[in-house]
């Protein structure tokens, strides 16, 4: 592909309209039909919106990534809140084996309270997170230039998550790599083409 004929360079030689060869339309039928298929060649439909330039794959496994993420984010609210239920059920089950029956009396309402707080605290810190990574999914599936400069920010400051568990961890090495991906030259230059669409 020479630099005429790559849609980076917006010089696409088929795009320029050829010279009308038949101003009064005197020519037959064929050779109509032949010059109007040479001047419209190459042309986007008008108000079409859809871009010259294909969105590479480092873009489009970024918008996966990110999207995975946002998914395991739930999943880790589901798991937590099951964690939760089942130290709550332990805990129950400790105060209870008082034989007076007077700890039961006194702590199942803080217990519960407790269970409560904790349960509403996971299910809102996982929604945040799965909503703050949908978010950026969709500013990289648009080709914006703000999930790259706000990730890296994120990115470092999630490093903290490499301590969790396996699912943390997971969920910390794919924003990594999303923000790999965008960094990428061919991602940048999409971006830049993106913005004056």
């Amino acid at each position: 592909m020479t630099q005429n004929d790559n849609p980076w360079f917006g010089g696409n030689a088929a795009s320029r309209p050829l010279p009308s060869t038949d101003p009064f339309g005197l020519a037959g039928p064929a050779e109509s039909v032949l010059a109007s298929r040479n001047s419209s060649a190459g042309r986007t439909p008008r108000g079409s919106g859809a871009p010259l330039v294909a969105r590479p794959i480092p873009m489009h496994v970024a918008f996966g990534v990110l999207a995975l993420a946002a998914v395991l984010s739930l999943l880790t609210a589901l798991l937590g809140v099951l964690t939760i239920l089942d130290l709550q059920g332990r805990v129950q089950n400790l105060v209870g084996m008082e034989p007076s029956g007077a700890a039961t009396l006194y702590t199942d309402d803080y217990i519960d309270g407790a269970t409560i707080a904790l349960v509403f605290a996971m299910v809102a810190v996982a929604a945040a997170f799965a909503f703050g990574y949908v978010t950026f999914a969709r500013g990289v599936y648009q080709g914006k230039h703000w999930p790259r400069v706000w990730a890296s920010g994120l990115a470092v400051i999630s490093l903290f998550g490499l301590l969790g568990g396996p699912l943390v961890v997971t969920i910390v090495l794919l924003g990594l790599v999303a923000v790999a991906l965008l960094w990428l030259p061919v991602s940048r230059r999409y971006c830049d083409y993106a913005s004056t669409r």
